[in-house]
């Protein structure tokens, strides 16, 4: 199985186990997440509290990005989500402590360490995102074909010139060879 955050459809009804991977539908990319249920949150003047049913996720919408604890139902809203298929590298507890430990940290980075990076990296210690690689799959195609195009343009236009220069010294009598 890919080490890779491949979308496995979850039905609604059901939830998440701490320290599955939550990819959820936006428009034009999905959001990762990384659900821990239960967490203790302390608060300011050294009051605990329980929340339950959250996730961990690095937030590159806020205004000042950085790794959030939040509720599930606030990161997922009414979209769609889904459980992709992982081989974690770590236990579900030791998965839910890193990325437990990483919140309030800043770095959002869309190309290098964005949402993504964020939840492989707390599963199976390899930062990756698969839609930043099918990205760059795509550029590079795109690159490519772009250069194939601009050297056929090259030659042709190097053909033609090499014709129009034969024809210019027919028309004064020096024919070349």
């Amino acid at each position: 199985m890919e080490n890779a955050l491949t979308p496995l459809p979850f039905r609604a009804a059901e939830r998440p186990r701490p320290g599955d991977p939550v990819l959820v539908q936006r428009r034009g990319y999905a959001h990762a997440a990384l659900y821990v249920g239960r967490a203790v949150i302390d608060e300011a003047a050294g009051i605990r509290r329980i929340a339950e049913d959250m996730v961990v996720h690095l937030d590159g919408k806020a205004t000042d990005p950085r790794v959030a604890l939040s509720p599930f139902s606030e990161v997922v809203g009414d979209g769609v989500w889904t459980v992709p298929r992982v081989q974690p590298a770590f236990p579900a507890p030791v998965i839910v402590q890193r990325g437990l430990g990483k919140v309030g940290r800043p770095g959002y980075n869309l190309f290098h360490n964005n949402c993504e990076h964020f939840v492989s990296w707390c599963i199976t210690g390899e930062a990756r995102s698969p839609q930043i690689d099918h990205l760059k799959r795509v550029a590079t195609k795109a690159a490519g074909l772009t250069l194939a195009a601009a050297g056929t343009a090259l030659a042709l236009a190097a053909g033609a010139r090499a014709a129009g220069t034969r024809a210019a010294r027919r028309g004064t009598g020096r024919e070349v060879h």
